[in-house]
């Protein structure tokens, strides 16, 4: 998925977060920001052609859409996730619990729920989605168990 970041300065050439299976990647224009000094940095060129660094930065509103931050302010790709949604969210790792396979479905869950919390969705269908995630969990990594028990 792709996350426009408004970062005044570069409207010419527009910063944006491109968001895969991998980590997140800085973008500018059609092309991935280079790499600075850093591991997190990133080198961007303003609207009056001066060269600048991006510093990839996490957040806890949500752990895998970091921040980004130009001359020392943040611009984030999207609004924090609350607390509250943000634990919902990871809640399918308790599936971990009943083995390797539940592990491997409640990952797959709260992979599926971020996408689900960063819409623009009221807060009641983000709910209902990510139990909805939940339970589809709970049966498929009931149904591993069964065929991997012979049954």
């Amino acid at each position: 998925m792709d996350y426009p970041l408004e970062v005044p300065g570069f409207e010419k050439e527009p910063l944006w977060m491109k968001k895969g299976l991998g980590a997140p990647k800085l973008m500018q224009g059609e092309d991935e920001a280079r790499r600075g000094e850093g591991p997190l940095d990133r080198i961007v060129v303003d609207d009056h052609g001066r060269e600048t660094i991006a510093t990839i930065r996490g957040r806890i509103g949500d752990p895998f859409l970091p921040v980004i931050v130009v001359e020392s302010a943040e611009f984030a790709p999207t609004p924090p996730i609350p607390i509250p949604l943000l634990l919902l969210g990871f809640a399918p790792i308790v599936l971990a619990l009943s083995g390797v396979w539940g592990a491997l479905m409640g990952v797959a869950a709260v992979m599926m729920n971020f996408p689900i919390l960063r819409s623009n969705r009221p807060t009641w269908q983000h709910i209902v989605m990510i139990i909805g995630v939940f339970i589809v969990a709970i049966a498929a990594t009931q149904v591993l168990l069964g065929v991997a028990a012979g049954g």
